[in-house]
């Protein structure tokens, strides 16, 4: 069964075949995983002990504001796709998003000197602007055929997991190599200056 006319469809040797001669799917998918895996990295993993370490709140306030960006992600994530959509232009949005959310991020990382209720609104703010990297999907669906859109999707996700293993291996060895200067091994140890340089 297929949602799609049969008109529409074309083999998928020669499907996959414009997949991988579109220099297009390339690009978008290095902006995609460029995009993605610092937020997963940073929100995923380190987001609740960097703010339990920096602002001095309980695991229960960190959390509560992670999870509220994970929500405004997924608000934001359909406004996108509808505000591109009506101004006709996928490209300006997605790049307006990733801007704004590296520079809300970068103040809740190096101005710790912000109220927390502040940062959560900040935090929040930055969710709902990276979910602009979304319309990576979308641009995928439009540049290419049906029959092919499992295949394009794959290199959204290769890509994403390639530079978040990359990620995760560069903020660990920062982590490791600044506990071993102290000679420590307890990653409570690690420092507000720790964190903001593996999270340049």
């Amino acid at each position: 069964y297929s949602v799609y006319p049969s008109k529409l469809l074309i083999p998928y040797r020669v499907a996959l075949k414009k997949v991988f001669k579109n220099p297009q799917n390339y690009l978008v998918a290095l902006f995609f995983g460029l995009a993605m895996s610092p937020w997963v990295s940073y929100f995923g993993v380190w987001h609740i002990p960097f703010f339990q370490t920096t602002y001095h709140v309980s695991h229960q306030e960190a959390f509560i504001v992670n999870v509220i960006n994970v929500i405004a992600f997924g608000v934001g994530a359909p406004f996108f796709g509808w505000i591109s959509t009506r101004h006709k232009s996928r490209k300006r949005f997605m790049f307006l998003g990733i801007i704004v959310a590296l520079i809300l991020n970068g103040c809740t990382i190096y101005v710790p000197s912000i109220p927390f209720p502040v940062v959560g609104i900040l935090t929040s703010l930055s969710g709902f602007f990276i979910s602009a990297s979304t319309l990576s999907y979308a641009m995928s669906t439009e540049k290419n055929n049906p029959t092919a859109y499992a295949s394009v999707f794959a290199l959204l996700y290769v890509s994403a997991l390639f530079f978040r293993m990359i990620l995760d291996r560069v903020i660990g060895y920062i982590f490791t190599s600044a506990l071993q200067s102290r000679n420590v091994q307890n990653f409570e140890d690690i420092t507000i200056n720790d964190y903001q340089t593996s999270l340049v």
